[in-house]
């Protein structure tokens, strides 16, 4: 609530300019709480995530020790596998969340198009339909990039979240999961996105997804190292 009574005695234009720049104070106030939120999750519930080599589809090579994803035009030469998907160039954690409080970061800014979320490690690897992509279904939860749009996935409904000039595409991307209350939260720069809230009936895995080794730009996500 803005207190007009101390600006009765300003002109139309004058009285604008005040009420924008109080807007501006109370929303860099509240960026810098976003930020203190953030910080203080990043301390205590940074979770260390590593992907599952045995889930990558063949056209996804893991480097950095297991935090980097680089898609690439070729196949590799490795041996199929039940945990594999064969079809959508997806990959897994290694590491399932079954209880408690966890927080993990991925640095996309080296990517043009990406999904980055939580899955149920009974998500289907076989085929391109539904069953299989990130957020089209009820075994996955993501937040996808793609043709300049940002949107919150789950069970095959969207929400579409904004991307401005003031807010161009998103160059880092924090997952936060409460495991026993059903909650996860999905954050952009320190905006928070997206919230679902959701009864989960198995252990969960950081799940990530690229589009087309034939979309103009890099394919490339790194898995933030948090520690102190």
């Amino acid at each position: 609530v803005f207190p007009f009574h101390k600006y009765s005695g300003f002109c139309g234009r004058s009285l604008v300019q005040i009420l924008i720049d109080d807007l501006k104070q109370h929303a860099f106030l509240g960026s810098l709480q976003s930020v203190a939120n953030m910080l203080y999750i990043n301390v205590l519930y940074s979770s260390n995530v590593v992907i599952d080599k045995q889930t990558c589809h063949k056209q996804i090579k893991v480097t950095s020790e297991g935090r980097g994803l680089c898609l690439s035009s070729e196949d590799r030469c490795i041996p199929n596998d039940p945990l594999r998907f064969d079809q959508l160039y997806c990959a897994l954690g290694s590491v399932a969340i079954k209880s408690g409080q966890h927080y993990w970061e991925v640095d996309v800014h080296c990517c043009s198009s990406w999904a980055v979320g939580m899955a149920y490690g009974s998500l289907q690897r076989r085929g391109r339909d539904k069953g299989a992509k990130l957020g089209r279904n009820r075994s996955s939860w993501s937040l996808e990039f793609q043709d300049g749009h940002l949107t919150a996935w789950h069970n095959d409904r969207h929400v579409a979240l904004p991307v401005t000039a003031a807010r161009a595409a998103p160059n880092r991307v924090g997952v936060f999961v409460k495991y026993q209350k059903g909650r996860l939260f999905s954050a952009v720069q320190t905006a928070v996105f997206d919230r679902a809230h959701h009864q989960f009936t198995e252990p969960l895995y950081p799940a990530f997804r690229f589009f087309s080794p034939k979309d103009k730009g890099h394919h490339h996500m790194e898995i933030c190292n948090l520690s102190l």
